[in-house]
């Protein structure tokens, strides 16, 4: 990877320009993958397989199922599904459901068992599907309408390649402006702590615990410590930190 001060310093510009949820016009670079590959929408199954007696049911139906979605797992196991640009937990009830809609349009749901969904899942775990990063990469960053390099500025499209958990729950938008926010910083904090601010918010965008420091807010009550900490919440996502 490049310079880590490029990647923190980019991270910090990039804290005051995701301050909107609205979607921008953009310009997002298309991979290759993407081109030769469309996924199917979570709730509308692809069956594109057909049920084939030598194989048996449940390769033939994990068959069917993988030719819609892109699935990996996390390091203890268990399935997950790549949907909306990131990889979630709800794999298997996805697979469940997914098996009975492929045994009716092959007009074989006479084959479906108790046990038919759990040995479907069970089938694609132990294929040959990747493992999710436990820390995903310094320079990219996994939001609502793309990766984002924090080194170029390049927006691409979401890639099932990207093999991360973790999505920040706003669109990128280069331009994007928040009064409100400037304002409330203005009325709240002194000056010289505006750029402490931010560097902290921005370097929270990014896996990088080298500074290995923690920021206390402290004083009476009022003065904007629980606004601060929940408008930071509300950028990252609450599934993305530990408080509650």
């Amino acid at each position: 990877m490049g310079n880590s001060r490029d990647v923190k310093q980019f991270a910090r510009e990039l804290a005051a320009n995701m301050a909107q949820h609205k979607p921008q016009a953009h310009k997002v670079a298309t991979t290759k993958a993407q081109a030769s590959e469309r996924l199917a929408p979570i709730g509308k199954p692809v069956v594109k397989a057909a049920y084939d007696e030598n194989l048996g049911p449940t390769p033939s139906l994990a068959e069917a199922v993988m030719k819609g979605h892109r699935f990996a797992k996390d390091q203890s196991g268990a399935l997950l599904v790549f949907d909306g640009g990131v990889y979630k937990q709800r794999a298997e009830e996805l697979v469940r459901e997914e098996v009975i809609e492929v045994l009716k349009s092959w007009k074989e749901i006479k084959k479906w068992k108790g046990t038919t969904g759990a040995d479907v899942v069970k089938f694609i775990r132990d294929s040959k599907i990747p493992c999710v990063w436990e820390r995903p990469p310094l320079d990219e960053i996994n939001v609502l309408n793309g990766i984002l390099n924090v080194k170029t500025g390049v927006l691409r499209e979401h890639d099932p390649e990207f093999l991360s958990v973790v999505q920040i729950p706003v669109n990128y938008d280069r331009d994007a402006r928040c009064p409100a926010w400037l304002e409330f910083l203005n009325s709240t904090l002194a000056e010289d702590l505006h750029r402490l601010v931010w560097q902290y918010i921005g370097l929270l965008l990014i896996p990088d615990m080298s500074y290995q420091k923690a920021v206390l807010f402290f004083g009476p009550g009022g003065n904007g410590k629980s606004v601060l900490i929940d408008a930071i919440l509300a950028l990252l996502g609450r599934s993305n930190v530990s408080s509650k």
